[in-house]
């Protein structure tokens, strides 16, 4: 149950930090030894539930990519750009793609795939009908309490 709750807590702290990484008032901050200490040495998580890991996490994700989109940075690629690095750095939360596909049927067909072999990845993005499906194949943890904790007041 705890690594559940870990792997959602990291699965909100990215999708926060996405939001956020344009701003540097919500940046976290470096924190103190007694801080760390406090956050628990066995998990390696940080007290601030969105402050920086000890330790290195990875985060699998299933991604869809527009082949014709040529929008990334020259070097940048889906596996490492700048939100990528950003995470890396601010949180050591690792992003690495489990899967990606095109957009359209070849995601749809990842997606179903990875449902029907409960081989999923973090987090992909899902219509209202996979989530069912994944509801009733028993994939999904119920995230009230996480939130009721960690969900920001904004």
């Amino acid at each position: 149950m705890q690594k559940t709750y870990r792997g959602i807590r990291i699965a909100l702290a990215a999708m926060i930090v996405g939001t956020t990484a344009c701003s540097n008032a919500d940046a976290p901050k470096e924190k103190s030894p007694a801080a760390k200490q406090e956050a628990g040495a066995a998990t390696g998580a940080p007290a601030d539930p969105f402050g920086k890991y000890d330790k290195p996490v990875t985060i699998n994700i299933g991604k869809s990519v527009d082949p014709t989109d040529k929008s990334l940075p020259a070097g940048d690629t889906p596996e490492s750009n700048q939100y990528t690095r950003y995470v890396k750095e601010r949180l050591n939360i690792e992003p690495k793609m489990m899967w990606q596909a095109a957009t359209g049927k070849d995601y749809d067909q990842k997606v179903n795939l990875s449902i029907a072999s409960s081989d999923l990845p973090d987090t992909m993005i899902v219509n209202d009908t996979r989530l069912r499906q994944m509801v009733k194949a028993g994939q999904l943890a119920d995230l009230t309490e996480v939130y009721n904790q960690y969900a920001s007041p904004r």
